[in-house]
């Protein structure tokens, strides 16, 4: 591999990176009926999703493929006109160990969610250390509403 193939890969792998938004979509398994979800990856394997709406609690989680503790100290901080606006809870780990239940509902917070540029969360689970996950916000408030739209 030449120094020129080098650059253009990383050049490509941080545009792709760069260029993360929140994505939406339906989804019909033909088993469960169709459900809406919506998703933001970080470039790194990771996602957070939100789940639920339609008339139900609109929740988030972070994908991380595998957490070691089962109920994580989690923080999410918002960048919103150039400040950081921080929500604390303790997540739930899932039943497979790869995903956090961060937040049950967020209807409560539509106002910082569809303002945020960006969204940091950080995810201590005392056994595997603390991580910080970085999501862009682009997308967020069509997301936001595509999942509460019944």
């Amino acid at each position: 591999m030449n120094l020129k193939t080098i650059i253009t890969t990383a050049a490509l792998a941080c545009a792709a990176n760069l260029s993360a938004q929140w994505t939406y979509e339906t989804i019909d398994n033909g088993f469960d009926g169709k459900f809406k979800i919506a998703i933001c990856q970080d470039g790194q394997g990771n996602f957070a999703k939100l789940y639920g709406g339609q008339g139900e609690p609109l929740g988030l989680l972070l994908y991380t493929g595998y957490n070691c503790f089962e109920r994580p100290k989690v923080e999410v901080i918002l960048l919103i006109n150039g400040q950081w606006v921080k929500y604390e809870t303790v997540g739930l780990n899932s039943s497979d160990s790869k995903k956090v239940y961060i937040f049950d509902d967020i209807r409560g917070s539509e106002a910082n969610w569809k303002a945020a540029t960006e969204m940091r969360i950080r995810h201590d689970d005392d056994h595997c250390g603390t991580r910080i996950y970085t999501f862009s916000m682009k997308g967020s408030t069509a997301a936001f509403d595509f999942m509460v739209a019944r």
